[in-house]
């Protein structure tokens, strides 16, 4: 097994690994958005004691926690995606004799080149 396709198989690993995490962020969303309107709605509908409070206090925290852990683990992943996708395209280029680059998504496109919450224009 040559080494491109050691790399691509390291690529589609945490390609597919990516995909669940995104996955997981948008699940953190929905669950907090949810957990936002539920506690709205009972907070204004009845009258909250301090234990109310606490714990959904806490579950906030944990809540953001977990979402800061996955995004950051994201960040890795992206990173390390982009590290494959620079060598790929060297190794096409030298071996191959490739005349453009083979795979671009993570460098030019997703959202770590172009932005998360502002997206630029794609990186030519």
């Amino acid at each position: 097994m040559g080494h491109i396709e050691i790399l691509f198989k390291e690529y589609d690993t945490l390609r597919a690994e990516q995909m669940v995490r995104t996955s997981a962020a948008y699940q953190f969303i929905s669950l907090g958005v949810t957990f936002t309107a539920a506690m709205l709605a009972l907070g204004t509908a009845n009258h909250v004691d301090i234990r109310f409070l606490a714990v959904a206090g806490v579950a906030v925290v944990v809540l953001c926690m977990f979402a800061t852990f996955t995004f950051r683990d994201m960040y890795f992943v992206t990173a390390r995606l982009q590290q494959i996708e620079r060598r790929i395209n060297q190794i096409a280029r030298e071996e191959l004799g490739a005349k453009e680059d083979l795979l671009e998504w993570e460098s030019k496109w997703a959202s770590r080149a172009t932005g998360l919450l502002i997206r630029r224009m794609p990186k030519s």
